[in-house]
Parts: structure tokens; C-alpha cells; sequence
């Protein structure tokens, strides 16, 4: 556990305070990596002292947590009012969400976030990708709010597509979800950034898709994978 220095606490201040060290901190991770970012590289850009972020956090690595935390609460709880929704209009027509819409209540708000013009959710979706591969934060354990979401999105995935439930791959479609939506944000991000790294085919760099369809051809995507037959 590496400890924030100073000692010094300093009193209690504003939660404007504490949302400048996670502004800067998101987006020092997600340009710097954890590991590339000092406590005091992230003090000068918040515009306070070392010891606040001691005082607020305790440590360097309950700040990532917090970072992480934060957005991620945000975001699912509008994919649970994505789910509520959905499920109430299945219901009232006395049949079980489609694949699709299970999956479109759980990537449009995502997605809606990495092409706002949000500069912090930007920065989040590219910390969030750093977190697998920097040392010492690959076994992060995901948030609670996270977890909740995705138990009930795959509980009625399951009901949806009820041959997956005695399927040993099912954990692994559910993977590969995860896996092609992260990638899919990080392109989406970087070409908001104007930041076309040269494995990104030319032709989605200079695309101009509207929003709306390239959250449609991914979600389609994504549902026809979850809901195929076995293999």
C-alpha cells in the first residue's frame, strides 16, 4: 500500500474539493497512466495540497478507487432505469425482453457518455481501459453498483435465450461483450480526440456515421453473439 505523504491532515473541505482531485486524477490516469502519475502531479492540476488528498482519500490506491467508483455509479444507475423500463414494457405486453433490448438498456448509456461532448467521461472511458494492464490494479475488484447491473442483465439474458443457461461459453459471451464494447468506446473516444493511432482503419477515421447508427450496428452486433446457438 503506498501512503500519501505528508502526515498532515488538513480540515474538512468542500465537495468541490474533493470532485477537482477526481477531475484531475481521471484525467491524469487516462492520459498518464496510475502508475506514470504522482500524488503531487495530481495536487498541482487539482490546484491543492498534498495533504488533501491524504486527508479525503488516505492513500494513492483508495483515490483510483474512488475514481472509478464515482462515474460508475452514475452510469449504472441509468442503465438500471434503461432495464426498469424495458422490463415494465415487456411485462404489460406479458412477454420477456428481447436480446437486443436487454443489450441496448446496458450499451446506450455508455455510449450516449463517450460521444457527449464531456470531456470526464472521456477521460473515465480511457482510465477504465489503463485499469487491466497497469501493475498492481489488474485484480481491482469492480464496483458494487457494477456488479449488481450486469447479475441482472445476465439473469434476464437468460430468460431471454434460455439455452445459454446450461451453456459452459455463456461466460464467456458475456466476456467478449464486455471486450468489444470497451474496444469500441476507446475508438469512439479517440476519434472525438481527434486521435487516429495508425492500427485504426482510415475509413473509420475519417467516418461520419451518425450516432444514433453506430449505437445500433453495435448493439445488433453485440445481441446477435449473445443469442446464437451453441456451438
Amino acid at each position: 500500500m503506498v501512503k500519501v505523504e505528508p502526515s498532515l491532515r488538513e480540515p474538512p473541505q468542500s465537495s468541490a474539493t474533493i470532485d477537482r482531485i477526481l477531475d484531475a486524477a481521471e484525467e491524469l490516469f487516462a492520459e498518464q497512466g496510475i502508475a506514470g502519475t504522482s500524488v503531487r502531479t495530481i495536487t498541482e492540476k487539482a490546484k491543492v495540497n498534498v495533504a488533501a488528498v491524504n486527508y479525503h482519500f488516505d492513500s494513492k490506491e483508495n483515490l483510483v478507487r474512488k475514481v472509478l467508483e464515482r462515474r460508475a455509479a452514475n452510469l449504472e444507475h441509468e442503465r438500471t432505469i434503461a432495464l426498469d423500463r424495458i422490463e415494465a414494457k415487456a411485462k404489460h405486453e406479458n412477454r420477456e425482453p428481447a436480446v437486443i433490448e436487454l443489450v441496448e438498456a446496458m450499451i446506450d448509456p455508455i455510449v450516449d457518455l463517450a460521444l457527449s461532448e464531456t470531456s470526464g467521461w472521456q477521460h473515465f472511458i480511457r482510465f477504465v481501459s489503463r485499469l487491466a494492464w497497469e501493475p498492481g490494479f489488474e485484480q481491482l475488484e469492480p464496483p458494487e453498483s457494477q456488479v449488481r447491473i450486469f447479475d441482472r442483465f445476465e439473469a434476464a439474458l437468460l430468460r431471454a435465450v434460455p439455452h445459454l443457461a446450461d451453456d459452459p461459453m455463456r461466460k464467456w459471451r458475456l466476456a467478449f461483450m464486455r471486450s468489444a464494447v470497451q474496444q469500441s468506446l476507446m475508438m469512439i473516444t479517440m476519434l472525438k480526440a481527434g486521435k487516429f493511432p495508425k492500427w485504426m482503419p482510415a475509413a473509420i477515421a475519417a467516418d461520419a456515421t451518425p450516432n444514433e447508427t453506430i449505437k445500433r450496428e453495435l448493439s445488433a452486433f453485440l445481441a446477435a453473439g449473445l443469442a446464437a446457438p451453441k456451438t
